[in-house]
């Protein structure tokens, strides 16, 4: 959606609600915003003291680092087989090429696509916010991510009609944030996001929620890399020939 259409307080609605009704053994987030204002709200708290939440990215460097884990997430496999779904909510996604590179150079777009594409059925999630030109990008993950042909467009037209909705009338009424079109296959329906704070009191609304959360769930969601650090190579066995002279 456009600029001041509600991108970052959708997302922060989601997160929220699917912290609060959900333990983080059953759902994991990564958060990921180069502005921080996803996560970063100016309050006491961030959305990163969310006990669902595994890393909250802010930096090229931790970007690799969370591709790395995700990787490790779905390509070793789980003693006991469980996972949790896991959310990776993108803010602000028209700061990528400026920060990780060009979506033909840099190998994160193609690792993370890699990653959507394989272990999507099996419970790993992208949610991705940003204006219209994302969808002209159309990197790697980009094109995987819409592949469903599903979203939400905050406004009137522009941005259904972007994901592919035909909205009735051309689109030219004025929209208040949050509200939009979700679309599915080129059908669309009208939605108004919850606001997860009072607009007289954003930052202590938004702590109470990560309070009320972090207290209901005490337990952390924790990387399997963190829980299950890959072994160390063992040594070779068995009699070493000795150097000829």
């Amino acid at each position: 959606g456009p600029p001041l259409s509600g991108k970052t307080t959708a997302l922060r609605t989601w997160a929220l609600a699917l912290a609060h009704s959900y333990p983080p053994e059953r759902v994991a987030l990564l958060l990921i915003d180069f502005q921080q204002r996803f996560f970063k709200y100016g309050g006491a708290h961030t959305l990163a003291d969310l006990p669902h939440v595994l890393d909250a990215v802010s930096e090229k460097e931790q970007l690799g680092a969370a591709v790395e884990k995700l990787k490790y997430e779905y390509l070793t496999r789980r003693d006991n087989g469980a996972r949790p779904e896991l959310f990776v909510l993108v803010d602000n996604y028209d700061d990528w090429p400026n920060v990780v590179g060009s979506g033909t150079r840099a190998t994160e777009y193609g690792e993370l696509a890699e990653l959507a594409r394989k272990f999507g059925p099996e419970g790993l999630h992208f949610v991705i916010g940003g204006s219209l030109g994302i969808l002209r990008a159309m990197d790697d993950l980009m094109k995987q991510v819409i592949s469903p042909r599903f979203g939400l467009g905050l406004d009137s037209g522009d941005a259904p009609g972007a994901l592919g909705g035909r909205v009735r009338g051309g689109g030219s009424e004025e929209f208040p944030p949050g509200r939009g079109y979700i679309v599915k296959a080129g059908r669309v329906a009208l939605v108004q996001t919850g606001l997860p704070h009072d607009e007289s009191d954003l930052e202590g609304s938004l702590d109470r929620w990560v309070d009320e959360i972090a207290a209901f769930y005490p337990q952390r969601a924790q990387w399997y890399r963190d829980t299950h650090p890959p072994q160390p190579a063992e040594a070779p066995s068995g009699p070493v020939a000795a150097p000829a002279k």
